[in-house]
């Protein structure tokens, strides 16, 4: 094997190989995303809820 070939087969698996930690960077910062969006619809669920149970509030 010459030495072209075994440096673009080394190219092309450093290519991959940056693919695959994009990837996996985005999917991190999906994941991230999706649970901060969690925290915040629980949080405002719980900010409904103890508004709804305070006696202040006058219910119709």
């Amino acid at each position: 094997m010459n030495y072209r070939a075994l440096r673009s087969k080394s190219r092309a698996r450093a290519r991959a190989r940056a693919r695959a930690r994009a990837r996996a960077r985005a999917r991190a910062r999906a994941r991230a995303r999706a649970r901060a969006r969690a925290r915040a619809r629980a949080r405002a669920r719980a900010r409904a809820r103890a508004r709804a149970n305070s006696g202040s509030t006058i219910r119709r």
